[in-house]
Formats: C-alpha cells, sequence, structure tokens
C-alpha cells in the first residue's frame, strides 16, 4: 500500500478547492486608470470569475503585454498565476507569482503570491520535475519566516511538510506534521496531517511513532474515509513486529468494512495473522469467507489456497485437496496449488499420486520459480519410492540445473547431495555438496549442506577434519535446531581421534539443542571433561549436573558421576565429591568404572582426613581389580594413606613392592619422591636426599617435581644449609611459578633466607607471600614478619595495620598474641595512648595466660600512666609480681611512684624511689628517683633533704638526662631562694637559663632569678632579666608575670 500515490490525489483536490475560493475576483474596475486598460482588466476578471481558466491567462497575459505601465500589472500578474495554477501549469503559475511580488504587488496580494508560489512550485516538482522541490520548500520557509502572523500560515506550513516528505527529507516532513499539529489543532486539514505524519514515521521505521498516531487517528476520526486504511497500516506495523494477535485484531477490524477498497485484502491478511498464530481452522474461516463477502475480488484463488495451506497445517490433508484442485483453475495460482496439492499427497503417503499430477510438462508449463518448486516436488515423490532414490538424484540435479534462484537451486542441490550420502555414494554426495558451497550463499540450507560435506569426511575416516568441519559448523551457526546432532557427530569424530579438548567450546548451547536425553547427557558429559582437563571445574559441574538431570540412569550416568565427584573436589567441596561416588557405587555395582570410582573415593577420603575409610577404598582396588591400570596409582596413594595413619612400615614396603613390580611406570619417580618423604620424616636425610634425587632424575615433571624440590629444600633447611636451599625454593618458583603450593615455598625460602642473616631478603618473600596468597595458612605469620621489621625501621602506622590483619587471620595463639601485644605497641609509638591500654587490655583478657600476659599489664599501665589516669595506672603496677625485664620492672616502679605521688600519696611514691634506688642504682631511672624524692621532701619543706636529693642527682651530669638536671638546678635555685641565698639562687638559676636548651625552664628559672635580683635591691638587673625572658620566651605561661613585674620596676624608677 502506498503512501505517496494516495497522498496525491489528497493534495491535489485540496489545492482545487483552495484555488477556486482564492479565484473570485468581485470589484476590480475601482482601480481603472483609463478606459481602454479598464476594459481589458475587467474582461479579464470577468472570464476569471467565470472559471474560464485557459481564457482568462489569455486576457490577463494580454492586459499585461498591452498595459505594461499601469499599475493593475502586479495584480493581474497574481491572477495569471492562479489560472496558470488551475491549468496545472505549476511552474509558469510559480513565475507569474514572482514577477507578481517583484512588480510590488500591495500587500495582501503579496502574501498570497508568496504562499502560491510555493504551493505551485511543489505541484510543478510532483509533474517530473524534482529538482524544484528545493525552490519550493525555500519559498514556503521564507512566507513562514516573513509572514509570522500570515493568514496562509496553516496552508504553508501544510505544504512545506508536503514538500520535505517528497524531497525525501522525511525526518524534517514528520517535525514539520508535528509543527503544523502543534500550531493549527483546529485547521481542518489535522487528520489528514495527522495521518501523513502517521505515514511518515511509519516509513522511517519509527514503529511506536506511527502506531501512537495511526492509533490517535483512528480513535478521533473514526468516520474519516481514510480510516480502514488507518487500521489495515496498524495491522501491518503490528504483523512486522510479530505481534499477530494484534495485527489479526486491527485486519479483521480494517476488512469488516465492506466499503474499504482493500477490504478483501485485509481479510487475508488477518488470515495470514492467525496462521501465524497456528490458529488454523480460524485462518481457513477467514480466507474461506473472501468468496462469499467479494465475489468479485480478484484475489480469491489466492483466499481459496491459504484456505488449503491451513487445512495442510491442520493435518486435514484430505480437506484441502478440493480447495487445491479448485485453486488450479486460475492460472495465477496454479502451479502454487499443485505444488501444495503435491505435498499433501506427500504426506498421504501418495507418492505416485504426486508422480501423476507433476509431469514433465506440468513442470514446463509453470512459470519460474514454481517450475523448479514442481519439479523438486517430483523429485521428493521419488525419494519416497526407496527403490527410486537413485532417480530422485537425477531429479533433483535437473532441479538445481533449471533453477536460476538461489534457494531453490539451493534447496536441490542439498536434496540430491543428502539423497547420495544415504545412498552410500560419497563422491556424489560431495560433488553436490561443493557445487551448492561454490555457487550459493546465505542459504538457510547452508548449514545442512555443510553437514553433508562433514559426514563425508567422517565416512572416509577423516576424523580429525571432520571434527573440525563440524566444530566450525556449530560455531557458525549456534541458533540452528541441527547444532545438538552436529555437537554429537563432531564429539564422536574428536572421540574417535581422540582428542578431547575442543569439546568444551559446545557446552554453553547443548542443554537445548539435543534432543535425546541420553544424547544430551553422553554430550554434556564429554563436556564436563574438556572442562575439567582445562581446569573449569565450575562449568564442568554445571554440565555434568545438567547431564544427570537429563539422563540419570543413562548409559554415561556412571561416568558422569564420577566426573562430577572429580569436579567438586577440584572446587574444594571434596564431602560433595565422597558422597557423588559412594553413590555411584551403590547404584551401578556392574559398571565397568568401579575401578576408578574406589579409587577415587579413597582420594576424596584421604583429603577430608579420613584416613581409615581411604585406606578401606584403596585396597577395594588392589583385592578387586588387580589387572587395572589404577593399581600403581593406587599403590601410591595407599602408601600416603598408610603414612598418616602411622604406619610407615607397611607404606614402605608397599612403594618397594611398586618400585619392584612397576620399575618403568611412569609413578616410578613419584613413589620414590613418596619413599624421600617417608625418610625425611623419620630424620634419615642422606637417605631421603638420595631417594629424591633418583626421583628427579627419573623425570618428575610439573607439580610433582616442585614437591620433590621443596623436600629437598627442607632437608637443606634441617641441615642448615641455608643458602643452598633458598637456592632449590627460588628454582621452584622460576620453573612452576603456578605451583599450587607456592605459599609454602615462599615461606620456607623466606625463612632460610632469615636463618642465613638476610633479614631484607627474608621480608621481601614473606611481603610476596603476603601479596600473592591471600588465604594461605602462612599469610598471618608473613604478616607478622613484615610488621616487625616495619616496627624497627619506625614505620608504626603500616605495622599496625599488618599486626591487625594477622590477629584477625591468624589460627595460632601464640602469634595472635603476639600480634597483639605489637599492635599495642604500635598504637603507644604514634602516641595513641587510648587504643594502646584497649589494646593491651583485650589481650590480657583475652590470653590471660599467655606468655605475654605480664608484659601486657605493664603497658597498660604505662598507656594509662600517658593518658594522666595515674590512679588505674597505679592498680596495674601493683597488681604485677616483679617483672623478668630489668628495664621494665625498673620503669614499673618509677611509674608507680610517680603515679602514687600524682595522686598524693607520697609515703607509697617513697617506697617505689627507694626500690628504684636500692635495685637498679646506676640507671637513670636511679637518677629520677632521687629528684621525686626530692621533690617529695621540698614539698614537706625538708629543704635539707631535699638539697642532698637534688645534688645527688647532678653528681654524674653524664648520666643525668637534660631536663632532670635542669629542673635539679631549678630547685636547688628555690630552695637556696627560701633560705634567702639569693646570690647562690641566681646562680643556680642562670644555670638553668643558660646551660639548657630547655625554654619551659629557661623563661622560670630567669623569672626566678630576677625576683631575686627584685630581693637584692637590684632592680635594674632584674628589669632586664624580665624583658630578656619577654623577648626570647614569648610562648612562655611567665610572660604576663613578668610584664607586670617590668611595668612595676619602669614606674619606681
Amino acid at each position: 500500500m502506498n503512501r505517496g500515490d494516495r497522498r496525491v490525489i489528497s493534495s491535489l483536490l485540496g489545492m482545487v478547492l483552495a484555488f477556486a475560493c482564492l479565484a473570485t475576483v468581485s470589484r476590480l474596475s475601482a482601480e481603472e486608470t483609463n478606459a481602454e486598460a479598464t476594459r481589458d482588466y475587467n474582461a479579464a476578471a470577468k472570464l476569471h470569475n467565470l472559471s474560464s481558466w485557459d481564457l482568462a491567462a489569455e486576457q490577463w497575459r494580454a492586459f499585461i503585454a498591452k498595459h505594461p505601465a499601469d499599475p493593475r500589472v502586479p495584480k493581474a500578474l497574481h491572477y495569471l498565476g492562479v489560472c496558470l495554477f488551475n491549468q496545472k501549469q505549476y511552474e509558469a503559475a510559480a513565475q507569474a507569482f514572482q514577477q507578481s511580488i517583484q512588480k510590488g504587488v500591495e500587500e495582501n496580494f503579496r502574501e498570497l503570491s508568496a504562499v502560491y508560489r510555493g504551493m505551485a512550485l511543489f505541484e510543478a516538482a510532483r509533474q517530473q520535475k524534482p529538482e524544484l522541490y528545493s525552490a519550493a520548500r525555500t519559498a514556503l520557509e521564507e512566507y513562514l519566516r516573513t509572514y509570522p502572523n500570515g493568514s496562509q500560515r496553516p496552508q504553508a506550513q501544510y505544504y512545506l511538510a508536503e514538500t520535505l516528505y517528497f524531497q525525501g527529507q522525511k525526518d524534517q516532513a514528520a517535525q514539520a506534521y508535528r509543527r503544523f499539529l502543534q500550531s493549527f489543532p483546529d485547521d481542518g486539514r489535522v487528520p489528514d496531517v495527522l495521518f501523513a505524519l502517521a505515514v511518515c514515521e511509519e516509513e522511517l521505521g519509527n514503529r511506536q511513532a506511527a502506531l501512537k498516531n495511526y492509533q490517535t487517528f483512528t480513535e478521533r476520526y473514526p468516520q474519516h474515509p481514510k480510516v480502514n486504511e488507518a487500521l489495515y497500516r496498524i495491522g501491518e506495523l503490528q504483523y512486522s513486529a510479530g505481534d499477530f494477535e494484534q495485527a489479526e485484531l486491527f485486519f479483521h477490524k480494517a476488512g469488516a468494512d465492506s466499503r474499504f477498497a482493500d477490504a478483501d485484502l485485509a481479510v487475508i491478511r488477518s488470515g495470514d495473522a492467525l496462521v501465524q498464530l497456528k490458529r488454523y481452522d480460524e485462518a481457513a474461516q477467514q480466507y474461506a469467507s473472501v468468496e462469499k463477502r467479494f465475489p468479485n475480488s480478484p484475489h480469491i484463488a489466492r483466499a481459496n489456497l491459504g484456505a488449503a495451506k491451513c487445512l495442510y497445517f491442520a493435518n486435514r490433508y484430505n480437506e484441502a485437496l478440493p480447495l487445491l484442485v479448485r485453486a488450479m483453475q486460475a492460472p495465477d495460482v496454479r502451479a502454487e496449488a499443485i505444488h501444495w496439492a503435491a505435498r499433501c499427497h506427500l504426506k498421504l503417503g501418495q507418492p505416485q499420486q504426486v508422480l501423476d499430477l507433476i509431469g514433465p510438462e506440468t513442470i514446463k508449463s509453470a512459470a519460474p520459480p514454481w517450475n523448479v518448486t514442481l519439479q523438486l516436488d517430483r523429485a521428493d515423490s521419488l525419494y519416497e519410492i526407496p527403490d527410486k532414490r537413485e532417480d530422485a538424484v537425477k531429479e533433483y540435479a535437473q532441479a538445481a540445473a533449471m533453477a536460476t534462484d538461489a534457494a531453490l537451486k539451493g534447496e536441490a542441490l542439498y536434496a540430491a547431495a543428502h539423497t547420495a550420502l544415504g545412498l552410500g555414494q560419497i563422491g556424489v554426495a560431495r560433488q553436490y555438496a561443493e557445487q551448492f558451497r561454490k555457487e550459493i550463499s546465505d542459504h538457510v540450507l547452508s548449514p545442512d549442506v555443510e553437514h553433508i560435506l562433514a559426514e563425508c569426511e567422517f565416512a572416509e575416516n577423516h576424523y580429525d577434519s571432520a571434527a573440525q568441519m563440524f566444530d566450525e559448523l556449530a560455531k557458525k551457526y549456534p541458533k540452528n535446531p541441527q547444532v545438538g546432532s552436529w555437537r554429537v557427530r563432531q564429539l564422536t569424530a574428536l572421540q574417535m581421534a581422540g582428542k578431547h579438548d575442543a569439546v568444551v567450546k559446545l557446552g554453553q548451547t547443548l542443554a537445548d539443542a539435543v534432543p535425546q536425553p541420553d544424547d544430551q547427557a553422553a554430550i554434556l558429559t564429554l563436556v564436563g571433561a574438556s572442562q575439567l582437563e582445562l581446569g573449569n571445574p565450575k562449568a564442568a559441574q554445571e554440565a555434568l549436573l545438567l547431564a544427570l538431570s537429563r539422563s540419570a540412569k543413562g548409559p554415561s550416568a556412571d561416568r558422569a558421576m564420577l566426573l562430577l565427584a572429580w569436579a567438586y573436589h577440584k572446587q574444594g567441596r571434596t564431602a560433595d565429591a565422597r558422597t557423588v561416588v559412594e553413590r555411584m557405587i551403590k547404584d551401578f555395582p556392574q559398571s565397568t568404572l568401579l575401578d576408578r570410582a574406589y579409587h577415587a573415593l579413597g582420594k576424596y577420603c584421604a583429603a577430608l582426613q579420613d584416613y581409615a575409610s581411604a585406606e578401606s577404598a584403596y585396597r577395594q582396588v588392589l583385592r578387586q581389580f588387580p589387572e587395572s591400570s589404577r593399581v600403581p596409582a593406587t599403590m601410591c596413594e595407599l602408601a600416603q594413606t598408610l603414612l598418616k595413619n602411622n604406619n610407615p612400615t607397611e607404606a614402605e614396603q608397599l612403594l618397594n613392592d611398586l618400585l619392584q613390580k612397576y620399575a618403568n611406570h611412569p609413578l616410578a619417580p613419584w613413589a620414590r619422591y613418596l619413599l624421600g618423604t617417608l625418610y625425611y620424616e623419620q630424620q634419615q636425610f642422606d637417605r631421603a636426599s638420595q631417594m629424591i634425587d633418583q626421583a628427579l632424575k627419573g623425570g618428575l615433571t610439573g607439580n610433582e617435581r616442585s614437591a620433590a624440590l621443596y623436600t629437598q629444600g627442607l632437608i637443606l633447611i634441617d641441615r642448615k644449609q641455608y643458602d643452598q636451599a633458598a637456592t632449590i625454593f627460588k628454582q621452584i618458583l622460576d620453573d612452576n611459578p603456578q605451583y599450587p603450593e607456592v605459599d609454602k615455598v615462599l615461606y620456607q625460602w623466606a625463612w632460610a633466607e632469615k636463618l642465613a642473616g638476610k633479614e631484607k631478603e627474608a621480608i621481601a618473600l614473606f611481603q610476596r607471600l603476603i601479596d600473592t596468597a591471600a588465604e594461605s595458612p602462612h599469610r598471618p605469620e608473613a604478616e607478622y614478619h613484615v610488621a616487625s621489621y616495619l616496627y624497627s625501621q619506625g614505620r608504626y602506622s603500616e605495622a599496625a595495620t599488618l599486626y591487625h590483619h594477622c590477629y584477625k587471620s591468624a589460627r595460632d595463639p601464640d602469634l595472635i598474641e603476639k600480634s597483639v601485644h605489637r599492635l599495642g605497641w604500635c598504637f603507644f609509638k604514634l602516641g595513641q595512648y587510648e587504643n594502646a591500654a584497649q589494646t593491651f587490655a583485650y589481650q590480657k583478657s583475652a590470653y590471660p595466660q599467655g606468655s605475654l600476659v605480664a608484659d601486657a599489664i605493664f603497658m597498660e599501665a604505662e598507656s594509662l600512666f600517658m593518658q594522666n589516669k595515674f590512679k588505674e595506672a597505679l592498680q596495674l603496677y601493683e597488681s604485677l609480681s616483679p617483672l623478668e625485664s630489668p628495664d621494665y620492672e625498673v620503669l614499673r616502679l618509677l611509674h608507680a611512684g610517680q603515679s602514687a605521688g600524682q595522686i598524693k600519696q607520697p609515703d607509697r611514691a617513697l617506697q617505689y624511689y627507694q626500690q628504684v634506688v636500692a635495685r637498679f642504682p646506676t640507671t637513670p631511672e636511679a637518677i629520677q628517683a632521687h629528684f621525686e624524692t626530692g621533690m617529695i621532701h621540698y614539698e614537706r619543706g625538708e629543704l635539707d633533704t631535699a638539697l642532698r636529693m637534688f645534688e645527688k642527682v647532678l653528681e654524674d651530669a653524664k648520666q643525668v638526662p637534660d631536663e632532670t638536671a635542669a629542673r635539679a638546678q631549678f630547685m636547688l635555685g628555690e630552695i637556696a631562694m627560701q633560705q634567702k641565698k639569693y646570690d647562690d639562687a641566681v646562680k643556680y638559676f642562670f644555670r638553668v637559663a643558660y646551660g639548657y636548651r630547655l625554654p619551659q625552664w629557661q623563661a622560670a628559672a630567669l623569672f626566678e632569678a630576677a625576683r631575686c635580683f627584685e630581693t637584692l635591691q637590684r632592680p635594674e638587673q632584674a628589669a632586664k632579666l624580665y624583658q630578656e625572658l619577654i623577648d626570647n620566651f614569648p610562648e612562655s605561661d611567665r610572660i604576663a608575670d613578668a610584664r607586670t613585674k617590668l611595668q612595676l620596676l619602669q614606674k619606681q624608677q
């Protein structure tokens, strides 16, 4: 249904109506200038008003030529344009309107000439001059710009949209139609514009917008002449989108109105939609109604053919045949009707009737492509007669030779190749398949032809190429319904060739591709095995579970269960693996895979540390299947299990038996390795090393070689050959960076370096372990070592992070306690005393019997002490027995004394100071104890005793910390002041002020010295000292007092 043709009619009707009104000229005589010109003008006007467009145009031309200077010439040009337009001389009309404007026609006519010129150019473009669309568009857009409020704006906007449409600018046309609808909602052309917009959107592929506009059109204008066409178009849009329910509904509505010119087509399309919905009975009724409702319809034969096809699809072949016979009477559908009749006969098992119906003359008389289709029908009938299949091959080949249509030619070549393959004519099959591949591309049967070529390869025992072709076929057409059978054949070919690595590539599509449950299970089992080989146990698990869900007791179920167990084991779900194997042994007691099942059961039980069950399973293999290929592996693994069961004697005997019976077996080197580990555990290092050397020389590779080297490295560590051990561990990771137990190697390598005194190298290896083995049981210890190194470098914050992670992830209580303790120390070093106290308190409560509990209590006390929580600190200091560390013990006593002093318990404090001096007389803490003792006596007024203590502090100046010495000097000055020995006091204070770089005490000393000078009536010296304090120690808390003192002195002067 062509939108353009229908819109031309609508547009021309609109134009005629528009210009019939415009052509009515009434009082033209009022503008006369001379009698003759007026007579000529009025004669033209009269003809114009009578719609005698040809005579009027002639008269207008005469007037313009005869009276070129007459002021009415511009208007005459305008009317000439109207006449020419109504004569469909659109290009000339456009020129007349342009000249009218150029001659200066009055304003009301100028607007009309402007819009009519655009309309005339549009119609001229429609008259086989499409190059004028651009001029029309320019003229109409110029009008809309020049006359934003013009009376002809609806007309101009409408024609602009039409121009853009026919110019092929459909996006812009749609915008123009929408502007019309927005700007002129009450215009009479709104229904036509809405319909035009819907058509435009449809042609632009904007299905939803088109649907919306068509539906709006049908809802608002149900009586419009185009409403049925809109319904029909909605049906086509829904049909093309696959919404056949909605399509049928709208086709039905459109076809219900017999006044609709295409109602018969709408009914047929309703039937087509019902066919798509497989509602064949209803579709047949629709088709049958066409002849009843539209007896003169040219589409009756098509309808009857449609009804017959519905009956065919409904398997009602006998009912379809009479309709097809009637349809054969119509020449335009005769060949198609014969074709469907042939299909009915074939479905009814009547191939001979097809041969009777379709003879050479029938084929010859049919027009292409039906002649080829009928030739194929004839060949199909021969195929159905077994002893005529060789003839069928020839008939198919004849159809291919006749065909010019690629689709039919491809169908014929495929049928010839397929039939020949079935007859065992491999060369003939290959010939036609290769011809298809050469001459036909992108055909629906291309996958099937590729299948035939692959089968030819398979039939000639070319398994590798057959497997490759099936694989390529499945990859190329992954959604083809035959993909399952291709995969079956591909997997079979791969199996025949001994290759399994490509099978996994089919795993994603197998579940829905193979129709038979047993085939599904067999393929999925092979896919699962391939996934395991590729190291994808999760994907293998999914494929194998799916296999068992399709065929739980089928011929491949026992193998699927064994493989599923292995997939579970590879994912760390060994308990599930054990359960599956035990069920397999129970469900398939006659399975040929029982030796493998018991062997696997032993492996899984061992992995679960159920060594007794593992031993029992392994012994079943040796007892029931002594000739099984699994025996050597079973002997090795049983030996390992015996070692776990503390039976090294039998394990050693078993391994020696294995080496005697299977000396050249690939597992012999592994058996020697196991003997080496046995000797290592017995600390027979020489025998162990000798046996492992033999294992390595015997050809151990991959992870087994790495395991042997690892044990060799352990032997070297035990021999204290740390550098050689480090070399071995490095070699393991260089040769096998993906070794599953890389964390163990890194751990032992790091210890080898550490024991060799190579701290930085060891720390780097511990860090590498942290970075690469997040789940390793050795990681917490590695974090502890790295953290301790960072701590030693003063990088407390980084160390704290690692200590914390170690404490969170470690399982060893001792390591956890140490990590918590060191974490507390990090907080302490960082000055985060509250965090430190909490951490040490947690350590104390979590590990009350730990080796570091006393240190934790002490450090908790220290953290509280640093927070000035002296009462709580003192309680903890006093709860401790004397500490083993002299450094800790002397601090405990000193800080206990200081804490007691801070809470006003001087006697208690003196007891602790006396213990410090008595037990640690040569330590800096003893000096501090003398000072603190002196302070207590000073505060009691016992100045002589205090004096001796402060002097004691200063006896060995080298051992006294600067602050303690400065404070002792300061206190000697204070005592001298109290004893009124001001000159001596000044000396002590000057030693503080000028002997130390301690601003707090320097400022205090200057202030006290100045006070002494005031007492000594030496105000000038006092003032200088106050000024020095103010100038040099602006941050001192003595500044305000110094200024006050200085001001008083200055007033006194």
